[in-house]
């Protein structure tokens, strides 16, 4: 592949993953990601006052950012932007990997085909600590086997690996199928490697064990002198090893997938030219097999995400495969790249199905973030699910991801979120969704209306052939009662409905007008604000 070509791809790619960034539907998890990064510059300290489970560095690093921007609906976008270098560390990882394992052919390929594997692609596109993750860790690898395995070189790669660790403990798991992989291979290619190869290599892990405590150590020291250790304990560790949670059968593919591997190794040993560049590669490659079938057996809950370091090593062993390890494959010369391309072009059409450049599906996120901005201020608490409004405190501590969701149902997490709801007089609201506790989902449903992309506190009142409606308000404020048509016909506690009304915690009357339908009484800010009811709105 001429420089030329690859200019051109790399511009190419670079402009497709501009307009996918621009378009692409939000995860969940980025808002709750950006709410944590919100936490930092609003000089809350995370775990001691605001949940996370996931490990601090990505937040901390990201915070000089958000509060450069300041509080803006499409702040998103820009955040996504900001990882762009990672992905890109992450091709040069890919090519430095090829390049030293295999040729420059494969290398230029191999990046290729990582640069748009489809799930790679867009996963890593969104606001989370995965792909600045998952690229150290490749970049780690690609310093550990690039050259003679000094102890120099060795804590260089540990350190990269510590500062993946604080991006996420995900990288216990990696380190974990590393050492996997480094046993397997070093029998396998005793024989022919220079003898007292094994005892030299003491050093050098013992170099990359304490480059790997380096940067994880000091954050630990850094929230122990601020008496946050224990929560964060609690929340990156205790929380997320859910009590009971196996992954049953599968488990048996772990075990399984060592021993042929084992075999695979052996087997191998024996047939490539220059042992210490074959167990450079095996290495690599057995790590990479080693993550996959440790996170299909043993990973409790398995994400998009936690694929990420094993992808672009994929798609480098493929080009190898396809190309042949120095670049010479066993098919014609001129069937080769040819292969290599048809495979290139295959990623692309995939990845144009599920992302089409040309569909904007990012708009929901950002107008509820600009619906909270309207109709809050900074003091005010909302209750979303994960964190989706960013920019507001959260009335109930616990985020409603999967582990919590799952603990709440065990009864490890007790629902307290209709008494944190009147407690902090929160009168803004998620949409209803089958994510809420059932307890939570019910007084919410009875004591919040829905105004669009939230709910704000309120009540509509069905018609009730000329009997009093009652309701209870749980916030304190001024409302508005109405109906289709303008402000209601009736009576509030004794009172005309034509201008706001403070209402206060408690049960209230409402005395309909004859004939008078629905009525729906709401938060007033909202109304002022231009916001009604959906179940008020003409047909």
């Amino acid at each position: 592949m001429s420089r030329r070509a690859v200019a051109l791809a790399a511009i190419a790619i670079a402009a497709l993953r501009l307009i996918d960034a621009l378009h692409l539907e939000f995860d969940s998890d980025e808002p709750q990601h950006l709410h944590v990064v919100w936490a930092w510059t609003r000089g809350l300290l995370p775990y001691r006052d605001v949940f996370d489970n996931h490990a601090p560095l990505f937040h901390l690093a990201c915070s000089p950012l958000l509060g450069a921007l300041g509080e803006r609906a499409g702040i998103l976008v820009p955040m996504r932007l900001a990882l762009f270098p990672a992905f890109a560390l992450t091709l040069i990882a890919i090519a430095w990997l090829g390049r030293r394992l295999f040729s420059a052919r494969v290398a230029a390929w191999g990046t290729l085909m990582a640069a748009l594997w489809p799930e790679h692609f867009l996963t890593s596109l969104e606001f989370r600590p995965d792909g600045p993750w998952s690229a150290l860790w490749l970049l780690s690898l690609a310093v550990l086997v690039a050259g003679r395995l000094t102890a120099r070189r060795a804590a260089v790669a540990g350190l990269l690996m510590g500062v993946a660790f604080a991006l996420s403990l995900k990288t216990v798991l990696l380190l974990a199928t590393l050492a996997a992989a480094a046993a397997l291979a070093l029998p396998a290619w005793r024989a022919r490697l220079a003898p007292g190869t094994a005892r030299r290599l003491a050093s050098p892990a013992l170099a990359v064990a304490a480059g790997t405590a380096v940067v994880p150590g000091l954050l630990l020291l850094w929230f122990a002198a601020r008496g946050a250790l224990s929560p964060l304990i609690d929340c990156v560790v205790r929380h997320n090893l859910l009590p009971g949670a196996a992954p049953g059968a599968r488990a048996l593919l772990l075990p399984a997938t060592v021993v042929g591997l084992g075999f695979l190794a052996a087997a191998h040993a024996h047939r490539d030219g220059d042992p210490a560049l074959g167990a450079r590669r095996s290495l690599v490659a057995l790590s990479a097999a080693l993550y996959l079938a440790a996170l299909e057996g043993l990973w409790p809950v398995l994400t998009p995400q936690d694929f990420l370091p094993f992808e672009p090593l994929a798609a480098l062993f493929a080009a190898a495969v396809v190309l042949g390890p120095g670049g010479a494959g066993a098919a014609p010369r001129r069937a080769r790249p040819a292969l290599a391309g048809l495979l290139v072009a295959l990623e692309l059409a995939a990845l144009i199905a599920r992302q089409p450049p040309w569909r904007d599906r990012s708009g929901p996120e950002m107008r509820l973030i600009a619906d909270v901005l309207s109709l809050t201020g900074p003091a005010d608490t909302v209750m979303d699910l994960k964190g989706e409004m960013v920019y507001r405190p959260r009335a109930f501590y616990w985020v409603l991801e999967t582990i919590t969701r799952e603990r709440m149902r065990r009864g490890l997490i007790p629902d307290r979120i209709p008494e944190r709801l009147i407690e902090t007089h929160t009168a803004v609201v998620a949409n209803d969704s089958h994510f809420l506790p059932p307890r939570a989902r019910e007084f919410m449903d009875t004591s919040y209306v829905s105004v669009g992309s939230l709910r704000v506190a309120g009540r509509v009142l069905e018609p009730a052939a000329g009997a009093p409606r009652r309701f209870t308000v749980i916030v304190p404020g001024r409302y508005v009662v109405r109906g289709r048509s303008g402000p209601a016909a009736g009576r509030l506690d004794g009172q005309p409905c034509a201008a706001p009304l403070l209402l206060a915690t408690g049960p209230h009357r409402y005395d309909p007008a004859p004939g008078e339908g629905r009525v729906a009484v709401w938060w007033a800010r909202a109304a002022e604000s231009g916001y009604s009811p959906r179940s008020m709105e003409s047909p």
